[in-house]
This record gives C-alpha cells, sequence and structure tokens, in this order.
C-alpha cells in the first residue's frame, strides 16, 4: 500500500499512459496476417499466456519484476512454434509475435 502512495504516478505520466493505450486500443484490428506471422508460429494458447503475463506487469511495483512480466511473456511466445512441432523462432519471426501479443494485450502503465 505505502508503494501506491510514495511512488504514484504524475498526472502527466498517468495522461501519457492513457494517450498510449487509446493509441494501441486503436490498432486491435490488426491480425497475425497484417505482421505476416506463420502459421506454424501461431498458437493461441502461449499467446494468451503472454498476454496474460504482460498484463501482471501493472501489479508489480520493482523493475525487476517487471521484466520478469516480459521474460515470461516472451517464453510463452517463444514456445509457441514448438509446441505446434516447429523449429524455434528466429529474432526476425519473434519480433512481429511479441508486436502482436503487445497490441493485444495493451497493458496499463506501459
Amino acid at each position: 500500500r505505502l508503494h501506491t502512495r510514495i511512488f504514484a504516478p504524475g498526472i502527466d505520466a498517468r495522461q501519457h499512459d492513457a494517450d498510449l493505450r487509446m493509441r494501441i486500443a486503436k490498432l486491435q484490428f490488426i491480425t497475425p496476417d497484417h505482421l505476416d506471422i506463420p502459421a506454424l508460429h501461431r498458437n493461441p494458447e502461449a499467446w494468451s499466456l503472454g498476454v496474460a503475463a504482460l498484463n501482471t506487469m501493472a501489479l508489480k511495483t520493482t523493475p525487476i519484476e517487471k521484466l520478469d512480466c516480459i521474460l515470461e511473456a516472451c517464453k510463452h511466445l517463444y514456445s509457441a512454434p514448438q509446441r505446434n512441432g516447429a523449429a524455434p523462432m528466429s529474432a526476425d519471426d519473434f519480433l512481429p509475435v511479441l508486436v502482436y501479443i503487445v497490441l493485444q494485450a495493451n497493458p496499463p502503465e506501459l
């Protein structure tokens, strides 16, 4: 409880976050096809776990906890092709998936 009182974001930061969330919300029409994500890299189960991990970031207080949420999301996304029996993703394949998941999660306090 004390953390939110001491480290509460200022009005400018809250407005910036609201503006960013609104911009991301306007991009909800984007599909994996728009980002050229191959079908073998798509796994809705892993993607929903990644979205959930990103959405828990706002509940964390320290930077390392927030980074752990991002790392957890990335692990879920990176493991998706292996769940489908495909080879691991390259960085060029991973980045569009990460962008898509961030758009889908639209996490607060990004």
